[in-house]
């Protein structure tokens, strides 16, 4: 057995390769490891054992030996530091030749020497990459020694190698001057990288950064102008350079000159030649003054320039009105982009100035279009008057920043007794006390001086006006002169808000669309295939953004069914989900398909990865990814800003409901069970649609918001399908009269819709909508979906039909926005519901507005007086406005509680005590001098910025907050006041019942009560009466 293993040894050192030795020597290893126990026993086993692991050694040294970086130099130091004589091939050299070099106990000579070529192998290498791309290619240049290393064979693996050359000493300095400058061209070559990202930051708050839209804009529109201006601006800074270059040399001749300078004729020559260059230079820097006429076509294009600037930061600052308006630098600079080069509207237009015309115009509405569709509906006219707002500046800008202003500062539209109607009795007696009331408060400023006087000296004009359905499309005009449209328009919002605010929101629609020229409402419209096609860039996620329980996913599926894309589907929300999502998202990203995450808003925390790793992603540019979500905010920020936001909301209108709610019926539930089920089907969709609806009408609709969605229909359609198959029992036809009514009534009312219900007022309404619709008498002709009114007339009918087309037909014919009847509301819902909405409006761009004018203030170079304006932002100045306001309305002194008042048994007596005690504390304290001077002069700053947080997003601040009233509600005050009677009289709490006296006050041991208002009813001789009459303002009354 020895003697073949010691054949096998002798074949494995004779091979030429040491790859082939180096298997042979492992297989002989193993081959002596599965020997049995008893030959393991001898000592020649252990002998052979050890010469193998001798071999494998000096093979591994050997493999190094015969690398490429060892040259013929290499190998005679070696045999000369060994001391072998005669000539030896090294790459003829095997295993058997090497071992008497004896290479394990001559590994450290032989490691030296192999180190030693690898350095020098590596110098050589460096200097050739170096030398090559520095003089083929600058812009591909090798930076430091890491890449060089990346470059070379695999067994120069250590910078110690390179170091440890004797050459390296030689080379150093040259290598490192090369060094040196491909690092500079580097970093310079890195500027024009477009992955390149600088990042500047500095704590001087008076420096201003050159203005770069200004530049593209010139370089796109005019770029002979800019390389004109550039070329100029070289020039001169040569001529700039030239003359210091002259300053320097005339002070060293005067520094190097001795004794009399006027007796020195080399300073003589020097001071003449200097005059000469001197003239020339100057001659020429005044002939490069064309430099301002080019900067004069610069300044045509500064308004363009100022307006993209307003329209990022407004963008920017969305995220306090939503949590989901989030819009990054990269949004607006696609659009810029887009506007600017891939404009349809310039294709044929060549005068500059109209075409500066259009790229104003179509900034805003491409901004507006694009940013509309991730704001919820209601936003949108947000949004356009915000832009409207930029777009104005400069044109009629007294009028119209006046007018704005006075819009926004002249408070709400729910003013209910805090105005003084006119003393002297010339109020406009056609005018309701609301009316008056605003109309006496707005008078003060001098716009609305004209509008009283105008309103006594025509009053049937003024009548009609107020009366007409849609006054904003008509109004008297009580102003001199000629306006201009832009300010006529929002002159008639202002005379809306006044007068009719249920129609401000019209109002301020038209006031938009005269603006930009177009309906505003229809830019909104989009169409989700053009937009993923051609907006979204392939490492750009998609969010889809839905309210609560509306799903959006269907959209993607939709479109995904009509392009044939191959998508992949991921329900997020478990430990799964992520990794099929990671799977799904790289699979995707390498094929070019898209993804769809579904229910995103389960998983935050994996948002934020997803967020970095698209970062990182570079996707085929067909790949897509779509993320749909509830709109939570617990979503990270990073992703909402990276991403394309899409809103998504519940269908507005009965129309759209029924539209959408008939329209998601399968055709397989259609055919089963009798032909009766599709009527019923439509009266259960009609249901649905009115109890949707009036949530949007909260409080008068439901006194509170239900969380009614598409689970609760298709649990009412599965139990119609339930109760009608078992009546059917296989027939095609039924009587309505046999249908188990009671039964489909009582589960809609207590267990599907009125499940949800926690008040008896809502449950009674709800009872009422289900008994009167599902009846038998439903399947009648001129059966009435909505009651008649009070002189029998039917509103609206059940359409005739027994097939699912026939019922989407008669939905298709009916209006887009029905009337309160239709909801069972009074016609004053519509209106009161306006109503908040215009004030909803006017909070947020009050909101807006002050973030706005902060960018707009810029502090003054000069000295400025102590406390001037000028020298405070916006929302200080505003803020400070409101405090003197209401300071103004606070008691100038509070009376004294007796002692130990707060100790008392009498709640109201506390009450009163704990205000006295805070006015004492606030009358100390007066918070709202922190504002009467400049910032950051004698005050603390961070108690500046937390109020300037807390305004901005509408908080009360922290300092302050010990001012709320914990549960001052008006149960909890009614509470408080039967307490107390019964604490006076020593009564039992069980024999007090609270009265209320409407109309009537005076009682000494009463509380007057004011401001109190009737919906639907009104109050006569001391009875209720109902009436579909407005809100009825109620006299003073006690409790």
């Amino acid at each position: 057995m020895l003697g073949v293993i010691a054949s096998e040894i002798r074949g494995a050192v004779g091979c030429i390769t040491c790859t082939c030795s180096r298997q042979r020597l492992d297989a002989l290893l193993t081959s002596t490891k599965e020997m049995p126990n008893r030959m393991r026993q001898y000592t020649a086993f252990e002998y052979v054992q050890d010469v193998l692991k001798t071999f494998q050694k000096s093979n591994t040294i050997l493999s190094e030996l015969k690398s490429d970086a060892l040259k013929e130099r290499h190998w005679r130091q070696l045999f000369k530091t060994l001391k072998v004589s005669g000539q030896v091939n090294p790459l003829q050299m095997t295993l058997g030749n090497a071992y008497g070099l004896d290479l394990k106990k001559n590994e450290a000579v032989v490691k030296d020497v192999i180190i030693q070529a690898q350095g020098e192998m590596a110098l050589e290498e460096y200097l050739k990459q170096a030398n090559l791309v520095n003089y083929q290619n600058k812009c591909r240049l090798i930076r430091g020694w890491d890449d060089l290393f990346m470059r070379c064979s695999e067994n120069l693996n250590s910078l110690v190698a390179m170091k440890a050359s004797p050459y390296y000493k030689v080379f150093a300095e040259d290598v490192g001057l090369l060094h040196s400058i491909l690092v500079r061209s580097w970093d310079q070559a890195d500027l024009y990288r477009p992955a390149f990202t600088l990042f500047l930051s500095t704590c001087d708050p008076s420096v201003e950064f050159s203005p770069h839209i200004s530049h593209f804009l010139l370089k796109a529109e005019r770029p002979d102008t800019d390389k004109r201006r550039a070329d100029l601006t070289k020039v001169q800074g040569e001529f700039w350079l030239r003359l210091r270059f002259l300053e320097k040399s005339l002070l060293q001749a005067l520094n190097d000159s001795t004794g009399n300078i006027l007796d020195d004729d080399k300073v003589i020559d020097a001071l003449e030649t200097l005059k000469r260059e001197a003239a020339e230079i100057t001659r020429k820097v005044e002939e490069t003054n064309p430099l301002i006429r080019v900067d004069r076509v610069a300044a045509e294009y500064l308004s363009l320039a100022q307006a993209c600037s307003s329209v990022f930061f407004v963008l920017e600052q969305l995220n306090i009105v939503n949590h989901f308006y989030q819009f990054s630098l990269r949004f607006f600079l696609d659009i810029f982009d887009y506007v600017l080069h891939h404009n349809p509207n310039l294709k044929t237009v060549s005068d500059y100035q109209h075409r500066l015309k259009i790229l104003l115009n179509d900034l805003f509405i491409t901004v507006y279009k694009r940013t509309s569709r991730a704001l919820l509906h209601r936003d949108h006219i947000m949004l356009a008057v915000l832009l409207a707002q930029i777009k104005l500046r400069g044109v009629d800008d007294d009028i119209i920043a006046d007018d704005l202003e006075f819009l926004l500062e002249s408070g709400d539209v729910s003013i209910t007794g805090t105005g003084t109607v006119s003393p002297d009795g010339q109020g406009a007696k056609f005018l309701s006390v609301e009316q008056q009331e605003r109309l006496e408060q707005y008078a003060r400023n001098p716009v609305f001086k004209a509008v009283k006087m105008h309103m006594m000296q025509n009053e049937q004009q003024w009548i009609t006006f107020l009366l007409r359905e849609a006054p904003e499309q008509e109004i008297p005009w009580p102003w001199e002169g000629t306006p201009s449209q832009a300010v006529r328009a929002l002159r008639t919002v202002l005379l809306m808000k006044c007068f009719r605010p249920d129609r401000l929101l019209q109002a301020t629609a038209i006031f938009a669309g005269i603006v930009f020229e177009t309906d505003m409402t229809a830019e909104s419209e989009y169409e989700l295939g053009s937009t993923v096609s051609d907006e979204v860039y392939a490492s750009t996620a998609l969010c889809l953004v839905s309210v609560t329980d509306y799903d959006a996913s269907y959209r993607v599926e939709n479109l995904i069914k009509i392009t044939g894309t191959r998508c992949a589907y991921v329900a997020m929300g478990s430990q799964e989900g992520f990794s099929q999502a990671d799977a799904a998202i790289a699979l995707a990203a390498r094929q070019g398909s898209w993804v769809l995450l579904k229910n995103a808003h389960l998983a935050p925390s994996w948002l934020s990865q997803l967020e970095q790793r698209l970062q990182c992603l570079n996707p085929n540019n067909a790949f897509r990814l779509f993320v749909t979500m509830e709109a939570n905010p617990v979503i990270p920020v990073n992703i909402l800003r990276q991403s394309r936001v899409i809103m998504n909301e519940l269908p507005l209108g009965i129309k759209a409901n029924l539209l959408d709610s008939l329209r998601g019926i399968s055709s397989s539930r259609l055919t089963q069970g009798p032909t009766e089920k599709i009527r019923l089907y439509f009266i259960l969709a009609w249901f649905h649609a009115v109890v949707q609806e009036r949530l949007r009408h909260a409080p008068l609709g439901w006194s509170q918001s239900y969380d009614f969605n598409d689970s609760d229909l298709a649990a009412a359609f599965g139990t119609i399908d339930i109760w009608l198959l078992s009546v059917a029992k296989g027939r095609a036809n039924v009587d309505p009269a046999i249908i188990p009514w009671d039964a489909i009534r009582t589960l809609v009312k207590q267990s599907v819709y009125g499940g949800r219900v926690d008040s008896d007022f809502d449950q009674r309404i709800l009872d009422s909508f289900v008994n009167e619709l599902f009846t038998p008498e439903a399947y009648s002709l001129g059966f009435d979906l909505v009651p008649r009114t009070k002189a029998g007339d039917s509103i609206l009918v059940v359409p005739e039909g027994t097939k699912m087309e026939d019922f989407l037909r008669w939905v298709g014919r009916l209006p887009d926005r029905e009337p309160p009847s239709w909801l069972s509301l009074p016609p004053s819902a519509e209106r009161v519901i306006a109503v908040w909405k215009a004030n909803a409006l006017l909070d947020k761009l009050q909101r807006m507005r002050t973030l706005a004018n902060d960018e707009d203030d810029t502090p003054s170079s000069g000295p400025t007086n102590k406390g001037s304006p000028l020298q405070q932002p916006a929302w200080m100045k505003s803020l400070l406005q409101h405090s003197k306001e209401w300071m103004a309305l606070l008691p100038s002194t509070l009376s004294t509680p007796r002692a130990r008042a707060v100790d008392s048994q009498d709640p109201l007596l506390r009450l009163f005590a704990r205000e006295t005690s805070v006015g004492r504390w606030f009358e100390e304290d007066k918070s709202s001098e922190k504002f009467d001077e400049p910032p950051y002069e004698g005050h603390d700053t961070k108690a500046l910025d937390s109020i300037q947080s807390a305004s901005k997003h509408g908080r009360v601040p922290m300092d302050t907050q010990l001012l709320h009233l914990p549960g001052a509600t008006g149960a909890n005050l009614s509470t408080g006041l039967i307490c107390t009677v019964a604490q006076r009289n020593a009564w039992s709490l069980e024999t007090l019942r609270l009265k209320l006296d409407l109309g009537e006050s005076g009682d000494p041991s009463g509380f007057v009560v004011e401001g109190l208002v009737l919906d639907g009813a009104s109050w006569n001789d001391g009875k209720l009466q109902l009436t579909s009459d407005e809100l009825v303002r109620v006299g003073q009354s006690q409790v």
